[in-house]
């Protein structure tokens, strides 16, 4: 399964399922939007890392955030989250997932 969720300062989100060749898009509420800014808020700055072990019965994640003229690069496994972006990630999976 390989699903991107991209999500604008506006509150606008496009779930793309590659493997279905499926496109969904969505607006977040303002109350949702102001949650994710917190989330990003709370964690950003975050050290710019690449996770190179696999793990091939994990969920695996590229989190690219521009923030404040700053872009940060992350990319990890579910095993392998930092704890200051375990409420984002688990936020924005649930946005994924529905």
């Amino acid at each position: 399964m390989v699903r991107s969720l991209y999500l604008s300062s506006n509150g606008n989100v496009i779930v793309e399922d590659q493997q279905k060749n499926e496109k969904n898009e969505s607006a977040l509420s303002q109350d949702a939007l102001g949650e994710v800014q917190e989330m990003l808020i709370l964690a950003c700055p975050f050290e710019v890392m690449k996770d190179n072990r696999l793990c091939a019965d994990c969920l695996n994640y590229n989190l690219r955030v521009s923030m404040n003229g700053r872009q940060f690069i992350l990319q990890t496994n579910e095993l392998n989250i930092p704890d200051n972006l375990s409420p984002l990630f688990r936020y924005l999976n649930g946005i994924i997932t529905k």
